[in-house]
């Protein structure tokens, strides 16, 4: 039995205003709440969230059997956005925003874009890739946009290493916060899905910016 305006669930509660948003409802008028919604939404998104696993695992040994070096932030990242995501389905009360799940995935893309366009203008301008460690000898364009990607990345892992499991913590123990484990989850899945997108880079660009 689900709210019929926020589709929070009132299993169990007395006819009254629902807590969320305080529309009235009734258990004996069936024109008052709807049912089954949630338990379907949660069946699809498990659907999905099998078909995540598969992903992530396929990418995680294509990294291992390709030596790829993102493969530790890959099965960390992967399998810490897998549980929190597989987690906050079960204590979900409410649908998940569709424009919170995209917010969620954005910062991934931002990372993706970032990288592969640094490649193209890498290989515009050295018709190639670089022969030795580091920025030296870049046209400032260059070294500028090395400089962000290099930093965006590098705030993604700290932001994953730090920020990631107080938020979970929170989001965990604060009743009122729990729908945030979806989108935490979401977040870091699409961190370790991007990474993996990363890894099909050619094997000279890999090798200048893993070192």
């Amino acid at each position: 039995m689900l709210c019929r305006r926020c589709h929070y669930s009132l299993l169990g509660l007395a006819a009254g205003s629902c807590p969320e948003c305080g529309h009235p409802f009734d258990p004996a008028d069936p024109r008052t709440f709807v049912t089954d919604l949630l338990d379907q939404l949660r069946g699809r998104l498990f659907m999905v969230g099998g078909g995540l696993v598969v992903a992530l695992a396929c990418i995680a040994l294509y990294c291992f059997l390709s030596y790829q070096t993102g493969l530790v932030l890959i099965v960390m990242a992967g399998t810490a956005g897998l549980f929190g995501f597989f987690l906050g389905v079960g204590l979900r009360r409410t649908p998940p925003s569709i424009p919170l799940t995209i917010l969620a995935v954005s910062p991934s893309v931002v990372m993706v874009g970032l990288f592969y366009s640094l490649a193209v203008h890498m290989r515009t301008i050295f018709n190639g890739w670089p022969g030795r460690i580091g920025t030296g000898g870049f046209p400032p364009a260059l070294e500028t946009h090395a400089s962000i990607a290099y930093g965006y990345f590098g705030g993604m892992i700290l932001v994953f290493f730090a920020g990631w499991p107080i938020g979970f913590l929170s989001c965990l123990l604060v009743r009122r916060w729990n729908s945030g484990l979806f989108y935490l989850g979401v977040t870091a899945i699409s961190f370790a899905l991007g990474t993996g997108v990363m890894a099909l880079a050619p094997s000279g660009f890999l090798d200048w910016w893993w070192d």
